[in-house]
């Protein structure tokens, strides 16, 4: 059973790895708004779908419910989502993937900050030991970047992109307890989706134009598989061995994006990168080994 349950967390990652890499061919067609825009509005088409032949209803939040709900959209779509894929337009599917493994050690930061769960000495350690990776990936191996205040806004865009997802993951443990992560995932997309439409709509950003077979099996992708498939089976996943255990297959996400994005979109890959993910991934190991237990799940 346990063989079976790794087997749908690995695929999960595998996807999530690919994710970057779909997305900037997306980025190339439409603009960030129109690509997070269609993106959202089919995912919550299958969220609410799924949840209603499963319940047979549409499951309703409470008033304190929604709140969080509202909170965690926020986190997702605005924070996360924008900023991500705005973030692709300046840096390489690789640094994405790669600054995306940085999650667990943000989440326990958050955690340790938000909701008062204690770290330990190495714990801690191993905290440093992943932002010694993030550095170097940051400054891609050039001191004078820091010095110079020089650095990539795609990189720092990744980045402020995780914190939005730490969160997620933060305010998710609670609502969590009271509603399944499917119906979490509908109100908490439907909310965050609500707060873009103002903004789409006064900047005139959204452009919608025939997508060619490519771009449709592009989206198909990044809504099917990367959102609602791989949210599922690692779900699946994590309900089987834990969140703890399950966290450890978050360091495939950066090496398939390493393989891909090389073999798709033909992205050179530096000593710096291969250094700094080595550092993302011990410390990250580090950290989740000594029995910190958080709640950690992957980007729809």
């Amino acid at each position: 059973m346990k063989n079976k349950a790794y087997l749908y967390l690995f695929s999960a990652t595998c996807i999530w790895g690919l994710q970057p890499i779909m997305m900037k061919i997306l980025l190339q067609e439409y603009t960030t708004i129109t690509v997070v825009f269609i993106r959202c509005m089919l995912m919550i088409m299958c969220y609410f779908s799924l949840m209603y032949f499963s319940k047979k209803k549409i499951i309703l939040p409470t008033k304190k419910q929604l709140f969080v709900l509202i909170v965690m959209g926020f986190c997702c779509i605005p924070l996360n989502n924008i900023a991500q894929f705005e973030g692709l337009r300046y840096t390489t599917a690789i640094h994405c993937a790669l600054l995306g493994a940085t999650v667990p050690t943000m989440t326990a930061i958050f955690a340790y900050f938000i909701l008062r769960e204690k770290l330990n000495g190495i714990q801690w350690i191993g905290i440093f030991i992943s932002f010694l990776g993030v550095l170097l990936m940051l400054t891609r191996g050039n001191i004078d970047i820091i010095t110079k205040n020089n650095f990539n806004i795609g990189d720092i865009l990744i980045i402020i992109s995780e914190i939005g997802w730490s969160l997620y993951i933060i305010f998710g443990r609670q609502i969590m307890q009271e509603l399944s992560p499917l119906i979490t995932s509908a109100w908490a997309s439907l909310s965050g989706t609500l707060m873009l439409v103002p903004y789409a709509l006064l900047s005139k950003q959204l452009s919608f134009h025939i997508p060619s077979i490519k771009i449709i099996l592009v989206l198909i992708f990044v809504v099917v598989f990367s959102g609602v498939l791989a949210t599922i089976i690692w779900n699946m996943g994590v309900n089987k061995v834990g969140a703890s255990k399950s966290s450890i297959f978050s360091n495939v996400t950066p090496f398939t994006a390493l393989i891909f994005s090389n073999l798709i979109l033909n992205e050179q890959f530096y000593f710096y990168d291969i250094l700094g993910m080595i550092f993302v991934c011990i410390g990250v190991y580090v950290l989740i080994n000594l029995n910190y237990e958080y709640h950690f799940r992957k980007k729809e």
